[in-house]
């Protein structure tokens, strides 16, 4: 879908990433919206919208870790809040939902930005609801799009 923040529902399958066996898109299945990061011993896993799996050691708050090789640094905002830097282009925001670190928010360079809600849950798990696109700023909402799920808990629409 076109726009300040254009969509581009497009879902990549990743036979290792047994992480999402029980992913909202079909088991081993993700988007660039379904990223998250997981709590695992005393750091983070980050599965990637590529199916690529990069570990990182969960700073204090604060501070934050600059990863070469991905062009990525990570900063542990608050308690609950991780913010991820893809270069100067794009800040991916993640909020913590129990044992991980959802996708809350994209915002590119030139401040179009989406914000994603997981108000539906399955098996106490938070679910995808929402994706809100935008310009500028959050009061100038470009395209607001719902999630539809099954009694699985897996996305069957928009």
């Amino acid at each position: 879908m076109p726009g300040p923040f254009p969509i581009d529902w497009t879902r990549t399958y990743y036979s290792r990433l047994s992480a999402y066996d029980q992913g909202a898109l079909g088991a081993r299945w993700l988007t660039e919206f379904t990223t998250r990061f997981d709590l695992h011993d005393k750091g983070l896993v980050f599965h990637d919208s590529d199916g690529r799996e990069h570990k990182y050691a969960l700073k204090p708050v604060g501070q934050a870790h600059y990863d070469a090789i991905e062009n990525l640094t990570l900063v542990r905002v608050t308690e609950n809040t991780l913010l991820l830097c893809r270069g100067f282009e794009r800040k991916e925001s993640y909020v913590r939902h129990g044992d991980c670190f959802l996708l809350a928010q994209i915002e590119l360079r030139n401040g179009a930005g989406v914000m994603l809600h997981h108000e539906y849950r399955h098996a106490d798990q938070p679910v995808l609801s929402d994706l809100i696109t935008y310009q500028g700023d959050l009061d100038n909402v470009h395209l607001h799009l719902g999630t539809m799920m099954d009694e699985h808990g897996r996305l069957t629409g928009l």
